[in-house]
């Protein structure tokens, strides 16, 4: 009998003498009477969904003392009240690099104490991919004995289970259960909410895995994962990996659960998710908790780096910074996954409790893996990645700022502290305090944002600046290189990507070697609009015009709607005054109302004031423009003057002939060109 994508409900008792394949399934014992079953049963001891949904006394026994009872899906309880599954301790939750099993809501979303309970022991598992990282992690289950027997199989290798638990002094399985490690560095480490620090472990033997209390029992802790115990080749040794999957055996943490959050305002906590399944951390019960939390990427960095999600304005969608390192849906903490959490500053206690409904169907296997983010609004993410020779990249860490008249320009809770990696570690300062995410007042013209750059190595790198809404007036972005003493432009809607070197001329891993200063993209020193005859002269100058394309002249009759009437390419010259003219040639009588509107060559926009002039007649004359005379070249307009030839000489300030002219006028109106 095979069961594929289907549910077969069992009302009495089974047995088999043949073949019965679940792995792609789902069983519902749903008898009146007590029910029981062996793991070998089923095809490989695996079954995918298994769900309780017996009402009797007894409920449903999972019997065979030491026969697994694989489950690759979902083990729940159906829609009733008092059911109850004993384990026989034989139960695995699977974890694969394809899925993880989890355990539903016992109380099918009404988090009323239904009374369904397991009784007997649960063994879950955690599948890690192939690579040498940091992570944080915890046992979602309580009274699961120490951490040498569980996460380190007692000390024994079995191909693709368990990992090395390393640091000074090992003695192994006769003493403190450590392994030996050419690093001769500690791998695990839980956290000193007091002291706000991690506490090595140097004893995986006396360390409890998790506590033995019946609720708020899992532990947060940090630990590096190589891979399994594997010797040949040495897993503890630099490069070699491979895939290993960690089980714990101990009860599961159903019903509420609650962990007290006793740090002074402001401070952290780390909380292991209690419960063998993902968990919405929007639906979590946080009190006097910023909605805030700090998860560590393994895949970013050389050995992962730390993540903070965020939701401020309470949307109810958390997002990222870095902002493109985790795979969305993003509110979701993932089984045997632990997080730091921030209290207030209401000082009052803080709790954070999960509930039997805040569980997910959604297994996040991007958990350790980087997807792409949404970007912020109104806002500036940079994310900084190691850049190898064939233009490949990996992203090691980053950072965010918002800007809004919402944010404070002084550090408090909107912001977010930069936590410190173990690789290359890029955060925003203010002042001195160091943030992930920095939240500022909105942006002018004279904001700088600083940079600091630590643990640099000697390569190469790139920054990736995406900005979101920034554009405004006349305000243009730059990166700025102090090793280099180079700026480049930033695109104030896009994304700018900068590569650079840290080699070992000093000043190249300088911390506070880059900064973004924000600036006019040109300033105005003048502009004027004048009445030439029956012709308007336009003219500006423009002092310090930084990396201008062109300028669009536009024209107004009523001073509101302007339409462009002309451009002008930039002279490209950003370092001394530059003067521009135009002539509008010949336009009707009345008000007419100007402005210049200058164009970067990353489409930043930037206004002059308005000017207004009016046109009342027109008659015959001559006149020079623009003026002052520009580059040595006199432009002389001769409006509605007769035909004939005209003689013109030029005059110094004491009346000395310097130049004499002779112009052939056709008539009307043209402009003549003198160079003396």
């Amino acid at each position: 009998l095979t069961v594929t994508g289907a549910l077969l409900q069992i009302a009495g008792s089974i047995t088999s003498a043949g073949t019965f394949n679940v792995s792609n399934g789902s069983l519902d014992f749903n008898g009146s009477v007590a029910q029981s079953f062996s793991g070998n049963l089923f095809v490989s001891n695996t079954l995918k969904n298994l769900t309780v949904s017996n009402t009797s006394v007894s409920g449903l026994l999972v019997t065979g003392a030491g026969v697994p009872l694989n489950i690759t899906g979902v083990l729940s309880f159906g829609i009733v009240s008092g059911a109850t599954l004993n384990t026989g301790d034989n139960i695995v939750l699977i974890s694969t690099a394809t899925g993880t099993a989890r355990v539903a809501d016992i109380t099918n979303g009404t988090n009323n104490n239904t009374g369904n309970t397991f009784i007997g022991n649960v063994t879950v598992e955690r599948y890690y991919p192939p690579l040498r990282a940091w992570r944080l992690v915890t046992s979602p289950l309580s009274n699961t004995g120490n951490i040498f027997d569980s996460w380190q199989n007692s000390g024994i290798y079995v191909a693709g289970k368990g990992m090395f638990v390393t640091g000074p002094n090992p003695t192994g399985t006769g003493g403190n259960g450590l392994d030996l490690s050419s690093q001769n560095n500690y791998s695990m480490k839980t956290w000193d909410a007091t002291g706000a620090k991690f506490l090595n472990i140097g004893d995986t033997k006396l360390q409890l895995l998790s506590s033995n209390t019946s609720t708020a029992a899992s532990i947060g802790y940090f630990t590096f994962v190589r891979g399994d115990r594997n010797r040949t080749p040495d897993n503890t040794a630099i490069p070699n990996t491979n895939p290993t999957t960690l089980s714990s055996k101990g009860k599961l943490m159903t019903g509420t659960q609650t962990f007290p959050v006793n740090v002074a305002d402001g401070g952290y906590e780390l909380i292991g998710n209690p419960y063998a399944s993902p968990v919405d951390f929007n639906k979590l019960t946080a009190t006097n908790l910023v909605r805030r939390f700090y998860v560590w990427d393994p895949h970013i960095n050389l050995v992962g780096g730390y993540v903070v999600m965020e939701d401020l304005q309470g949307t109810g969608t958390y997002t990222g910074t870095p902002n493109n390192s985790i795979g969305l849906p993003n509110n979701f903490i993932q089984s045997s996954e632990a997080f730091f959490v921030q209290k207030s500053n209401l000082g009052t206690p803080a709790t954070i409790s999960f509930n039997e409904p805040n569980k997910s169907g959604i297994n996040n296997l991007n958990m350790f893996r980087p997807m792409s983010s949404k970007n912020q609004a109104q806002s500036l993410t940079t994310n900084l990645y190691t850049l190898n020779n064939d233009r490949t990249t990996k992203i090691v860490d980053g950072n965010l700022a918002e800007f809004s008249d919402n944010f404070h320009a002084e550090t408090d809770l909107q912001d977010a502290l930069k936590f410190g990696n173990v690789n290359e570690t890029l955060g925003l300062l203010n002042g001195t305090t160091l943030l992930a995410v920095n939240r500022r007042p909105t942006l002018t013209k004279s904001d700088t944002i600083f940079y600091k750059f630590a643990k640099a190595r000697q390569r190469s790198y790139q920054f990736e600046f995406a900005a979101a809404n920034l554009e405004q007036d006349n305000l243009a972005g730059f990166a700025e290189d102090k090793f280099l003493n180079k700026a480049t432009p930033l695109n104030m809607t896009g994304t700018t990507k900068l590569d650079f070197e840290v080699t070992s001329t000093v000043g190249s891993a300088a911390a506070d070697r880059f900064r973004i200063v924000f600036k006019p993209s040109v300033v105005y020193t003048s502009l004027t609009a004048t009445v030439l005859n029956s012709d308007i002269g336009v003219e500006w100058n423009v002092a310090n015009e930084q990396n201008i394309k062109e300028y669009d002249i536009e024209r107004s009759t009523d001073g509101v709607h302007f339409t462009k009437v002309a451009t002008k390419a930039s002279s490209g010259n950003s370092a001394i005054a530059v003067g521009y003219n135009w002539l509008d040639v010949a336009p009707a009588l009345g008000y007419y109302y100007y402005k210049i509107r200058s164009i970067s060559n990353n489409n930043v926009i930037g206004y002059s004031n308005m000017v207004k002039v009016k046109i009342n007649k027109s008659t015959p004359a001559i006149y020079v423009f623009p003026n002052p005379v520009t580059k040595n070249t006199i432009h002389l307009q001769m409006n509605g003057m007769a035909k004939g030839v005209y003689h013109v000489n030029l005059m110094n300030d004491i009346g000395q002939v310097v130049s004499t002219n002779w112009i052939g006028h056709l008539g009307g109106t043209a402009t003549e060109t003198i160079q003396p």
